[in-house]
């Protein structure tokens, strides 16, 4: 044997692995092994130190193979071992006697040996589970985990690296296993993580100590995968928190191995419930977390712990600040986590946890409330770095972003939340004050900057909820979110300072400016001194920096005041007109300056108005002069704009402009811009300098100004200040010399220009151009500029011919003034027609008045220059300008009709090219005015030349639909309708036909705003005009004149003038309707044709299929018609072939004509020889005549050949959609089921036609038609029966092998679903029946249309049960037989047409359903709620429970809600958590309704069916271990309320399950903790003591609903009526079930929503009013007497006006409680006073009032009628809509059935009768023509109220008989079938 070698020991800890020798043993060297039996013997030994050294060797022979490439490539002893001895007994031996021995060193030897070996095992990838490990974890687990307990580091050590090796074996397949096998005890964790070694300088990961394998150890159980694990390791205590605890003195690799740990299985992982992740992170984690900010690091890198601690707290605060965002109700947990790291970090100290405190904030702005409340309290203004740091965080928080939702969908945000986003709640006005008027300048100035981020975020707050409101059409003060601004202004009022302090800061600062530069001797003096100066001067320097600075945040403030407290500015005393003069800089001044200019201009222009008339020459020179001096420096535009704003309404005066307000904008337009070039300096002051002096003398001298004005000739169109200038302008020119004149002529051009732009007529410029000449005639300088002057009024005037100069583009190049280029001799347009660049060039420097004048009519025709020139006014803002200067020369030049459509077109164009809606109604006024378009429209001409553009124009911008544009058309129109009067005059006088005057000839545009009367008179003197003749010799112009009047007269109605004028012109009208261009005579003909009947001839597809009869009646009017029936007969029978319109009129004339029938049958018999296409057109003529013969009984006399004609186009028909096809398969039915000869004729040729149809060519169209003759005669059923199976092999193949289907295969489609629908005796052939369902299960299962198909065919068949397993097994094995979320209707169609598929495949066999998974596999299908799909599925369920015997009740407890492809969830209460709250609530009001409570029901679908969820929450609680954040999932998701609702129900059965739930309930709370438990047990509790006896009578649905609103509540805190409920519950032991809960405690709520409060309480009193008992509970508090004042007073809150009434109507639908209110509060009489705010209101009403009549007496009647009649007829004329209209017939229905039938029928029974027959006349009135219901329930009201008059042999009156025939009319409309036969059979005569 070997000597010992000592071996070193360490001391605490050990060396991580057994050394060669140690310090108290020395181990024996062995030989290398070199079979298993030697390991075998080796272990064996009881030798410790021998048994150690064979230890050793394993575990060195497998860490050398595991070290190889290929570990198993080569035979070894040690994989042979492993392989004879896979359990590795010896080594569990050895620990066995280590174990006993209490040997340390022997115990460290295995399990180093038994990692070595685990390791080992893990590179055989065909071991999955291997003995070693699985023995280790089942028997030695005990041994394992007291290998961890402290005291032996190198056993320790060596077990958590056998542990780290077992988790990671197989991707942590034994991780879970592992962990359960050990015990965690708190006190062992603790101390091994506080175990470490004191050499820092070793590589951590190659020497670990115990705390690092301990961290790597958690670390690896929570990245083993294992959900169930990782719940475990959070939830144990001690683990995560150990490893966090202390972190930041482990090496940097820990540290980042453990925070991407955390942020990936933690932050990052879904599969943990979100409250235990949240749970890892409290206070004690996130102070240790952030200690890593403090770690030395030296220089900060990439992976450094500062840099690695930032970037996980920036992702841990987007995690949580989501879930905040997206539930701030549930977010509890998230708050506190953020608001821990928000309150730990050191904001005011450290840059990077600033950063991430202001991130925080910004992601999570809910959290401000809780910050400003923990923010450092010394915030008293003082010099000191601390406060500097912490005013310039606040400033940081306050500047952040809006991120609150306040868009029209969202709700509106408490004011508390806003405010807290804006500033500090600790802050107040006196602190705003104190820290603005801080002595020290940086003190100051910092709060400034703090209280500017303040209002600007305030500002922009209140700009989002003004948009916000403004959306939602809010009423100002009223609205939610109108009513939260202004409280947030009132609010900001009381806390910031007084805007006097600002004023006195800007002033002060304005004080403490510099002094003036020192004079020239001083600065000789101060020369010597310079060494002294320069230090001063930089001072100097600095001071007006921060001068400037500090005003700038001034006038900013003051700007804010306006936006954010305007009432605090208004108390302001500033003269806020002398702020330009201190603040405004030059235009080469940059930064703080120029934006300090822009703000001073801000406020002098909001501030700015005209001047006061006491002393306007004290005024001019305090304000004015100071503003004009301004005006010369120059400056930005922006500046200069808001400078000549402030000027433009300081200037604004009588005193300067008389009656012309708008001439300022003239005078300010003129003046030159000031520019820094001393080359245009002069001549710009002179101008400045003439015109200022213009102005103070005009000021100041009034009355001379008047004086002159009066003597001048021109006086009257001149203001004061023009007159002033022209008596100045000559001597001011003299004065001038040299380059000066130029500028001021130049003034004096520009404002000519002004002129002409907004002049309404061309005199004013006429008169200024003549006083000009006179003032400047004699001035040599002045000439060029008076020329000019007089030839742009020739160019308003005349049509001139432009001349070109070669000059302009010299000009152009020499940057030369364009402004006095002459539009005749120097035109620019002809100077530069092929030079478009240098066209654009020179226009864009001339005034736009200039250019419009310059512009020929060739110009405007030109798409490229008009564009160009529309660019151009766009550019300038001039729309007015131009439209203006092309009116004056439209008025005023004879222009081409060209030249005029072209000006139109333009004109048009400037319109379009704005937005601006107030632009565009100036434009108008100023184009249709009176000294616009209408000046020449009234003005005679002798052609329609001149008229046309107008005309065009006219229609192209003003709107019929438009009342102001009515208006502006209106003179036009009577121009229109004199020249009428005058050709009906001259009509009279002469034979011959009158000619049209011009304005009638171009009048065509201007129909639309004709009324009727004058549509109509237009028509006939056109007809008149026209001759019958010679209709086919009509010019173009003419019939497009005639085709607008007679499409305008097409939708006239047929009045006494209509008919007449459509008799006396029917032959004309014939006429023109057979030529091109005219077409529309035949809808006049038509629309004359209809008056003849009270119903459509022919009706295309979607049209109504009536109209009210208004028309030709028995009597004189008929006999006109009567007597020309033949003629018109003849006439419409002279053509070779009918069109669409003849033939309808034709048909008109053949339901009442027998004459016309005559003629029509002689006509078609002799045609019939000469070919069957002469009847192609008849379609509608056809159908009348067999439709009159059918009514009368007699027959037709149609030829057989008609039917087959048509039979035969039908088949080339593919989908008949047309109005014509539809009248060929009318006729084809009606006469097939007139004669059964023409049916068997046209069944042999549809048998005939059969085989000749390809399988491919099957249309919808021909399957229509044999499925209507079906129905006509029995004849065709075999027949449809062949169609139909033989239509199946076509669509097999599209199914199969088409990937998309053709249009006309849908339709195909369609038409089968129809026929199987229609005719239900149809017999399948299975064989064809087979391939058809399979095609469609295997290839078309997604497509909704195929799967119906299926479905409706597979319901008529009968089949067997092998064919229903195989067509199951179809269904379910398709990709598209899948869930999915019912996002869309498209989505919702097809899963439910798979679902009727199954169940029609499923109910043909119900054993081969339940064999083939039925109830498996349609589970996930089934939504639980009460629409018919899920209702036809439970009730296969429990068929399939019947035959199969098993209980269904095991599959619903994989009931998914969310009803998609998703896994389900593990649990009931998980899917629980999934359901909809809004379904949920639905559902616990059916379950405590009664028999008579109603639901919409388009509600089934979106309510669950509480039978269903009920007994599965029951069943959840009962039988499931429930956890705490299970219950909190139940309670979030709402089902408890439905249990405790379920308590009123009426049924004892789910009374008995909801007691049941209840119970087992509280019981299985009792052991439980967690945060809502104490509000769900006391609910419980409440609802307990509710149920006074063990049979468990009902308790009032009111207290049911109650209590399950409670419920509600305490799952969603976020409810501001959360504290009044637990408020409520916990001062009470008990509800009084005798009293409304809550009533007087929300109806006088003083909360800060109190509309929300009453709206909460008006619709749980709606709600929970379900039986008599409810009502007695709601008449002790008075209930309807508070709600009725309530609706008085609530004029602007419709929605709480409604929720009042809703609570009347169903209380009005209980008996006891209708009779109280109309006997004890008079309700009808009550209704009878109400005002219906909108329509929504009065449809509550009538309703109440149909509810009365249920239940009132017969004598009582009349009073609802009276209340019904004062309802309608205070809703105004044309204010109600059909849904009330029809509310309205069904109660006089009612009212007349009541009535009882007697000969002597009372006063107060004949009094309802007159009230009703009133209330129909108004419901006939205002009926909506396309509405048939409507029209439906008028004809029954009025039939039901005819009959009870005739009953009560009552006279009948003219209003009787009025009211009669719109009933009839009604009824035709409405389609009622025999009362269509009646009339036709009236009608038609004999």
């Amino acid at each position: 044997m070997a000597p010992y070698e000592d071996h070193e020991e360490e001391g605490r800890p050990t060396a991580s692995l057994p050394q060669r020798s140690t310090g108290t043993i020395k181990l024996p060297l062995i030989a290398p092994f070199s079979a298993p039996e030697e390991i075998v013997q080796a272990l064996a030994t009881r030798d410790i130190p021998l048994l150690t050294a064979a230890l050793l060797q394993v575990e060195k022979r497998a860490s050398a193979l595991v070290a190889k490439a290929a570990p198993r490539a080569q035979a070894d002893p040690l994989l042979d071992y492993l392989t004879k001895y896979p359990t590795a007994d010896g080594l569990f031996t050895a620990w066995d006697t280590a174990h006993k021995t209490n040997n340390s060193q022997l115990s460290a030897a295995v399990l180093t040996a038994l990692t070595a070996l685990v390791r080992l095992v893990s590179t055989d990838p065909f071991t999955n589970e291997p003995e070693v490990i699985r023995r280790l974890l089942t028997q030695y687990g005990s041994h394992l985990d007291r290998a961890l307990n402290p005291g032996r580091n190198d056993v320790t050590v060596a077990a958590l690296k056998l542990c780290n090796v077992v988790v990671g074996f197989g991707s942590g397949r034994f991780a879970r296993r592992l962990f359960g096998s050990m015990q965690w005890q708190p006190k062992i964790i603790t101390r091994l993580f506080r175990t470490r070694l004191k050499d820092t300088s070793r590589d951590p990961l190659l020497r670990p100590d115990i705390r690092t394998l301990l961290s790597m150890l958690v670390l690896a159980f929570l990245a083993a995968g294992d959900s169930k694990l990782k719940t475990q390791v959070i939830e144990t205590k001690g683990l995560i928190s150990g490893v966090v605890k202390g972190l930041s003195e482990d090496p940097e690799v820990i540290i980042n191995h453990v925070l991407v740990s955390l942020h990936r299985d933690i932050v990052a992982d879904r599969s943990v419930g979100l409250e235990a992740r949240r749970s890892v992170f409290d206070e004690p984690c996130i102070v240790e977390l952030l200690k890593l900010y403090d770690v030395e690091d030296g220089d900060i890198v990439e992976q450094s712990p500062r840099v690695s601690i930032h970037r996980f707290l920036y992702a841990l605060t987007e995690w949580l600040a989501k879930q905040i965002n997206d539930s701030q109700a549930r977010s509890f947990g998230p708050q506190k986590v953020l608001g821990t790291v928000l309150r730990t970090l050191k904001v005011t100290e450290e840059s990077q946890q600033r950063e991430l405190g202001l991130h925080i904030l910004g992601r999570a702005p809910i959290l401000a409330g809780a910050f400003w409340a923990r923010f450092p309290s010394s915030l008293d203004p003082r010099l000191s770095s601390r406060w500097i740091s912490a005013i310039t965080f606040a400033t940081q928080v306050v500047a952040l972003p809006v991120t609150q939702h306040l868009s029209p969908s969202s709700t509106p945000p408490t004011l508390t939340a806003l405010l807290d986003n804006v500033l500090p709640p600790s802050l107040n006005k006196t602190w705003y004050s104190k820290a603005l008027q801080h002595e020290n300048g940086l003190v100051s100035f910092l709060s400034s900057i703090f209280i500017l981020a303040v209002m600007q975020k305030a500002a922009k707050i209140l700009e989002t909820i003004a948009e916000t409101s403004s959306k939602l059409e809010e009423v100002a003060g009223s609205g939610r979110w109108a009513s939260l601004a202004a409280r947030m202004r009132e609010h900001l009022r009381t806390v910031l300072p007084d805007p006097q302090i600002v004023v006195a800061l800007m002033q002060k600062t304005a004080v403490a400016a510099p002094p003036p530069a020192a004079s020239s001797k001083s600065k000789s003096k101060s020369s010597k001194k310079v060494k002294e100066v320069e230090p001063a001067a930089e001072t100097k320097e600095e001071d007006e920096a921060s001068r400037h600075l500090r005003t700038n945040v001034a006038l900013r403030l003051l700007w804010l005041y306006h936006r954010v407290v305007p009432s605090l500015i208004a108390t302001l005393r500033f003269d806020f007109a002398k702020l330009p003069q201190a603040h405004v800089t030059r235009s080469d001044a940059e930064g703080i300056r120029a934006i300090s200019s822009a703000y001073a201009l801000r406020l002098a222009a909001i501030h700015s108005a005209s001047l006061t008339w006491s002393r306007p020459g004290d005024h001019f020179k305090t304000t004015l002069l100071p503003l004009f001096q301004l005006y010369r420096t120059p400056s930005t535009p922006s500046n200069r704009h808001l400078l000549l704003t402030i000027l433009g309404r300081l200037l604004t005066t009588p005193i300067l402009f008389g009656e012309s307000s708008q001439e300022v904008e003239v005078w300010l337009a003129a003046l030159p811009t000031p520019s820094q070039d001393p080359s245009t300096t002069d001549g710009a002051s002179l101008v400045l300098d003439f015109f200022e002096r213009c102005v103070q003398q005009t000021l100041t001298a009034p009355i001379k100004a008047a004086a002159v004005q009066e003597g001048a000739s021109t006086a009257p169109t001149f203001s004061p200040l023009l007159a002033t200038v022209l008596k100045g302008l000559a001597a001011q020119v003299n004065e001038a010399s040299g380059v000066a004149v130029r500028p001021l002529l130049a003034f004096l051009r520009r404002a000519f220009y002004g002129v002409v732009g907004q002049s309404q007529s061309t005199e004013l410029p006429k008169a200024l151009a003549s006083a000009l000449k006179k003032e400047l005639g004699d001035i040599k300088v002045a000439k060029s500029t008076l020329k000019l002057l007089k030839d742009c009024v020739k160019a308003l005037e005349e049509q001139v011919e432009p001349q070109a100069d070669e000059k302009l583009k010299q000009l152009i190049e020499n940057g030369e003034d364009l402004s006095a280029l002459n539009p005749i001799k120097e035109n620019v347009f002809a100077s530069f027609s092929e030079d478009v660049e240098a066209l654009q060039a020179a226009l864009a420097s001339m005034p736009i008045e200039l250019v419009l004048l310059h512009v020929r009519p060739s110009d405007l025709r030109n798409e490229e220059v008009s564009a160009s020139l529309v660019k151009l006014v766009v550019a300038k803002a001039s729309w007015s300008s131009a439209v203006q200067t092309l009116l004056h020369r439209f008025v005023g030049a004879p222009w081409t009709e060209e030249d005029r459509l072209a000006l139109a077109a333009f004109i048009q164009s400037l319109y379009q090219s704005t937005t601006d809606q107030r632009v565009q109604r100036k434009l108008k006024e100023a184009t249709f005015g009176a000294e616009g378009l209408l000046k020449v429209f009234t003005e005679g001409a002798a052609d329609a030349t001149p008229y046309a553009g107008i005309a065009t124009l006219l229609g192209s911008l003003l709107s019929p639909s438009s009342k102001q544009d009515a208006v502006l058309a209106q003179p036009f129109c009577a121009l229109v309708v004199a020249d009428l009067a005058a050709v009906k005059s001259k009509s009279k006088k002469s034979s011959k036909s009158a000619s049209l005057s011009p304005r009638l000839e171009s009048g065509a545009a201007l129909l639309s705003f004709f009324d009727d009367n004058a549509s109509l008179a237009f028509l006939d003197a056109l007809l008149i005009k026209t001759s019958v003749n010679n209709v086919a010799e009509l010019d173009s112009s003419t019939k497009a004149l005639l085709a607008a009047a007679l499409s305008r007269a097409a939708s006239l109605p047929t009045s006494a003038d209509f008919r007449s004028a459509w008799t006396s012109h029917f032959v004309l009208l014939h006429r023109l309707s057979t030529q091109g261009g005219v077409e529309a005579a035949g809808r006049v003909l038509v629309r004359g044709a209809q008056a003849l009947l009270p119903f459509v001839v022919s009706a295309a597809p979607g049209e109504a299929a009536a109209l009210p009869f208004t028309g030709f009646r028995h009597g004189s009017n008929d006999i006109a018609w009567r007597e020309r029936a033949t003629e018109w007969t003849s006439e419409l029978l002279s053509v070779s072939s009918l069109g669409l319109d003849q033939s309808q009129v034709l048909a008109t004339l053949i339901y009442r004509s027998p004459e016309t029938r005559s003629q029509f049958v002689e006509w078609i018999k002799a045609r019939s020889s000469e070919g069957e296409d002469v009847v192609d057109g008849s379609e509608a003529a056809l159908k009348a005549l067999l439709e009159v013969a059918e009514v009368q009984g007699k027959p037709s006399e149609v030829p057989d050949s008609i039917a087959l004609h048509f039979t035969r186009r039908l088949f080339a028909e593919t989908a008949l959609a047309t109005a014509s096809a539809l009248d060929s398969l009318r006729l084809v039915q009606l006469m097939c089921a007139e004669s059964p000869s023409t049916a068997a004729v046209v069944n042999t040729l549809l048998e005939e036609h059969l085989p000749t149809i390809d399988r491919d060519a099957f249309t919808p169209s021909i399957l229509r038609l044999v499925s209507d003759l079906a129905q006509a005669s029995p004849i065709f059923n075999e027949t449809l029966n062949a169609y139909v199976n033989a239509s199946f092999a076509g669509l097999v193949r599209h199914f199969a092998e088409v990937d998309e289907l053709p249009e006309a295969v849908v339709l195909l489609i369609q038409e089968l679903q129809n026929v199987a629908t229609r005719h239900l005796t149809l017999v399948y052939k299975s064989h064809l029946l087979e391939p058809l369902i399979t095609a469609a299960t295997t290839y078309r299962l997604g497509k909704a249309d195929v799967t119906t198909l299926a479905a409706t065919l597979c319901q008529a068949h009968e089949w067997k049960s092998n064919e229903v397993t195989r067509h199951l097994n179809e269904v379910f094995a398709s990709s598209d037989f899948r869930p999915r979320p019912l996002t869309d209707a498209a989505t919702r169609k097809a899963q439910s047409a798979i679902i009727r598929l199954v169940i029609a495949l499923s109910t043909s066999s119900i054993q081969a359903a339940a064999s083939s998974r039925v109830l498996e596999k349609l589970m996930p299908f089934y939504g639980g709620t009460l629409s018919a799909d899920d209702a036809a599925l439970v009730d296969l369920f429990q068929r399939i429970e019947i035959v199969s015997g098993a209980s269904i009740s095991i599959a619903f407890r994989s009931w998914n809600p969310a009803l998609d492809d998703s896994p389900l969830e593990s649990s009931r209460a998980a899917s629980l958590g999934l359901v909809q709250s809004g379904y949920v609530r639905r559902a616990w009001l059916r379950v405590c309704a009664s028999s008579r409570t109603t639901f919409p029901k388009e509600h089934a679908e979106i309510t669950y069916d509480p039978h269903f969820l009920l007994p599965f929450v029951a069943h959840t609680i009962a039988e499931d271990e429930l956890k705490a954040a299970d219950w909190t999932t139940i309670l979030e998701s709402g089902v408890l309320a439905v249990v405790v609702a379920a308590l009123g129900s009426s049924s004892d059965s789910t009374r008995l399950v909801a007691r049941g739930a209840l119970k087992t309930a509280l019981v299985k709370l009792e052991a439980l903790t967690f945060r809502e438990k104490d509000e769900i047990v006391l609910i419980l509790t409440q609802a307990r003591n509710c149920i006074y006896s063990s049979a468990g009578e009902a308790i009032p649905s009111v207290i049911a609903l109650f209590l399950a609103n409670c419920m509600h509540i305490i799952g969603t805190p976020e409810s501001t009526l959360y504290p009044a409920f637990t408020r409520f519950l916990l001062q009470r032991p008990i509800l009084d079930q005798r009293d409304v809960p809550m009533f007087y405690l929300l109806f006088y709520t003083t909360s800060d929503e109190p509309v929300e409060d009453h709206r909460w309480l008006l619709r749980f009193l709606a709600e929970g009013l379900v039986r008599s008992q409810d009502w007695k509970i709601y008449r002790r508090r008075q209930t309807f007497e508070l709600l009725a004042s309530l609706l008085q007073t609530s004029k602007q809150d419709p929605a709480s006006r409604k929720l009042v009434l809703q609570f009347l109507l169903r209380a009005t639908s209980i008996p006891q409680a209708a009779r109280e209110l109309l006997s004890r509060n008079g309700l009808l009489g009550w209704i009878s006073a109400q005002t219906a705010v909108d329509p929504a209101e009065r449809r509550l009403l009538i309703s109440i009032l149909s509810n009365l009549v249920d239940v009132l007496s017969n004598d009582k009647l009349s009073v609802v009628a009276d209340a019904l009649d004062a309802l309608s007829f205070s809703s105004g004329s044309n204010e109600v809509a059909a849904i009330e209209l029809s509310a309205i017939c069904q109660i006089v229905t009612k009212l007349s059935l009541r009535l009882p039938s007697a000969v002597s029928p009372s006063p107060a029974h004949t009094l309802v009768l007159d009230r009703a027959r009133s209330l129909l006349t108004f419901v006939a009135a205002r009926l909506p023509a396309t509405d048939l219901k409507v029209q439906g329930d008028l004809y029954s009201a009025t039939m039901a109220v005819s009959f009870t008059r005739f009953s009560a042999g009552l006279e009948e009156t003219r209003m009787d008989k009025e009211l009669y025939n719109a009933g009839v009319a009604a009824g035709l409309v409405a389609g009622v079938e025999q009362l269509k036969v009646e009339t036709l059979r009236s009608l038609a005569g004999n």
